[in-house]
């Protein structure tokens, strides 16, 4: 783990996207908790993570000397498994404006003017 010298006792880890940054707990804790008053926020993040509020507030406000190996790998197991929730999401979501543009597409097509076998102009569709 790399360490700064300004957060001698707050230990950095990397995250997914590679080594080059670095994201504090206090950091991953507050993106596990979401957008709100900081109060909630914090609880969210507590109890997702299976830490006490207190102690979540502590990290995110630097007021800990140390985490715990198994508090840091439970924060960092409940930011992964987010952020692969948060991808699988988005990709139903892409998935579903897909079929929706397939089904618009269907739907044009069925309701556009069609010419009979005489030649004659019919719109299907009733």
């Amino acid at each position: 783990m790399a360490r700064n010298s300004s957060q001698e006792d707050f230990p950095t880890v990397s995250n997914n996207v590679g080594d080059a940054l670095e994201m504090s707990a206090a950091d991953m804790l507050r993106e596990i908790g979401g957008v709100g008053r900081t109060k909630n926020v914090i609880d969210r993040a507590a109890k997702l993570c299976g830490i006490t509020y207190w102690r979540a507030f502590d990290i995110v406000y630097n007021k800990v000397r140390h985490i715990e190996p198994e508090e840091l790998g439970r924060i960092r197991d409940t930011l992964k498994a987010q952020r692969e929730v948060r991808t699988k999401i988005s990709n139903l979501e892409y998935r579903i404006a897909r079929l929706e543009r397939i089904l618009d597409r269907q739907v044009a097509e069925r309701d556009r003017a069609h010419p009979d076998l005489f030649g004659n102009v019919v719109h299907s569709g009733g």
